[in-house]
């Protein structure tokens, strides 16, 4: 694999990351809970 492909690969993986913590964020937000409490990891095993 050519580290141009890889590059891209980990560019990916982080905004997809980065588009489901937004998402948790605003439903967060939305709700009565006073404090956000977890993990989230979209990472290859």
């Amino acid at each position: 694999m050519s580290r141009a492909t890889v590059k891209n690969a980990d560019l990916a993986r982080g905004f997809t990351q980065l588009a489901i913590e937004l998402i948790a964020l605003e439903q967060w937000t939305d709700s009565a809970t006073p404090r956000l409490y977890g993990a989230v990891s979209t990472s290859d095993i």
